[in-house]
């Protein structure tokens, strides 16, 4: 059974903002100095990864308007998915 990519991207938004929302509270209770961390650690997981994730980029860009550049559709899942 196919599902209504309309449906199943809306739920997909419900689903996400019912996640952030969660984290929100429970970042909420943390202090600043354990939000630093956290925020620091993303930062050091992200400069190891960047060159994987703008490895899985370039291989779908698509040009937007004008000079702007955007990923295709698909690479977000990929990036996901990446080591």
């Amino acid at each position: 059974m196919e599902f209504d990519k309309d449906l199943a991207a809306r739920q997909e938004a419900r689903t996400l903002c019912a996640a952030a929302e969660n984290a929100r509270k429970l970042l909420a209770g943390f202090s600043q100095e354990k939000l630093d961390a956290i925020q620091e650690a993303f930062e050091d997981i992200g400069m190891e990864h960047s060159a994987v994730i703008m490895n899985v980029l370039s291989k779908e860009w698509v040009e937007a308007e004008g000079d702007d550049r955007i990923p295709a559709y698909g690479d977000q899942k990929e990036i996901r998915q990446a080591p």
